[in-house]
């Protein structure tokens, strides 16, 4: 009896752990693990820094603000892969979308701590837009999407790609 129970215990264990197995995720790719472009104040934000995923966790970590008809995003990455910094600063965001050459409407700075490498868009070193989905003010939610490519002399090039933000608004 105790030599059934046992063969029995081992064929359930198998089951299970052959239904785990099923069950396990396949490894995501780098674009995999960015959130969906979404426009509900969902708290996130996530781009490719040259090909690597770099994604917010927390709404500490990603914020927008709109005040005096001007809308600031900040992100901040810290983990073994990233020690980033990225903020957006947006003129008069009636508009939908902003190119990086017009640093009058808007402009970015990524600041990585590591490298002590600060990149400023100016219109000279760096190329890309930012789309505005969503801003609205009395639902407080921010959307949109992001790219970029920006070089500073003493550094490498970095390229931001399938950036994207849903973040509440703070007024």
């Amino acid at each position: 009896m105790k030599r059934i129970k046992l063969i029995s215990f081992f064929l359930c264990m198998t089951a299970l752990t052959s239904l785990s197995d099923c069950d396990r995720d396949e490894p995501k790719t780098e674009m995999e693990k960015l959130p969906p472009i979404t426009q509900e104040g969902k708290n996130t934000f996530g781009c490719l820094v040259n090909g690597k995923a770099w994604i917010t966790k927390t709404s500490i970590d990603a914020n927008a603000v709109y005040q005096a008809n001007m809308l600031q995003i900040s992100a901040g990455l810290v983990n073994k892969d990233f020690n980033q910094f990225l903020y957006f600063v947006i003129n008069n965001p009636s508009e939908q979308e902003f190119l990086l050459n017009d640093t009058l409407k808007y402009r970015v700075e990524l600041t990585d701590l590591d490298t002590n490498c600060r990149y400023v868009t100016n219109g000279l070193i760096g190329s890309g837009k930012i789309m505005i989905n969503k801003l609205d003010t009395k639902n407080r939610i921010a959307s949109g999407t992001f790219d970029f490519k920006v070089q500073n002399t003493n550094c490498i090039e970095l390229n931001v790609t399938d950036g994207r933000f849903d973040l509440t608004l703070i007024l």
